[in-house]
Parts: structure tokens; C-alpha cells; sequence
């Protein structure tokens, strides 16, 4: 079983920025997640909200990177039309056997840009 990691992090609205996780079981040690069904990362304005941005594996919006390892990039128009302030997001692991384990959440905070993309 893993452990649920908290992660807080910041972009700025237009920005690029890759996320990078790992996935730790309940001992602290890294789990092999390379036989995962499906990784999914949302993001809304809280918990109870509408996604805003979600990446996903099987849409190849999320990537594995190594045995315990997964990431993904946000993008310029992931973030343009959201909002600035915090955010809530997380990030679950679905088995091949249909067992769901969340394994990441924390803040997004977006923070508004000054300079307008080209």
C-alpha cells in the first residue's frame, strides 16, 4: 500500500513547469509503479469544485520515470484561464487489479503574470 505524499508547489498563470512524484509506501520506501492501469492528476479550486486541469497516463498527459517515479508538465494553457489563487489537486494510482490509492495532494497555488504571452 502506499503512502499519501503532500506536495504544495506554485506556478505562475502562462508558465511551464514539470511536476515531478514519487510514490513511497507506508515504510518510506519507494514502490514500483510501472505496472499501474492508470495515474491521475487533477486539479481544482477545491475539493468539491470542478476539475480545472487534470493530466492522465492513458491520455499520455502523465509519464512514468523510473520504478517509483511519475510526472507531468503544465503548460501555458493549462493555467491562462484559471484563476490566481490556491488551488487543491491530487493524484491516484489505479492497480491492474482495480485497487485505488491516492497518493499525492497538497496546494497549487497560481499566481497571476505580469507579462502576457507573445
Amino acid at each position: 500500500m502506499s503512502c499519501t505524499t503532500r506536495q504544495d508547489f506554485c506556478i505562475h498563470q502562462g508558465d511551464d513547469l514539470r511536476v515531478i512524484v514519487e510514490v513511497i509506501d507506508q515504510s518510506r520506501e519507494p514502490m514500483d509503479i510501472q505496472d499501474a492501469q492508470e495515474i491521475r492528476w487533477w486539479a481544482a479550486r477545491n475539493v468539491r469544485g470542478p476539475v480545472l486541469i487534470q493530466k492522465e497516463l492513458s491520455e499520455g498527459s502523465l509519464h512514468l520515470g523510473g520504478p517509483s517515479i511519475f510526472f507531468f508538465d503544465l503548460q501555458p494553457e493549462d493555467t491562462d484561464a484559471i484563476p490566481a489563487g490556491n488551488h487543491y489537486h491530487e493524484a491516484e494510482i489505479i492497480t491492474y487489479q482495480g485497487r485505488v490509492y491516492t497518493v499525492m495532494v497538497g496546494s497549487l497555488r497560481i499566481e497571476p503574470q505580469l507579462i502576457p504571452e507573445p
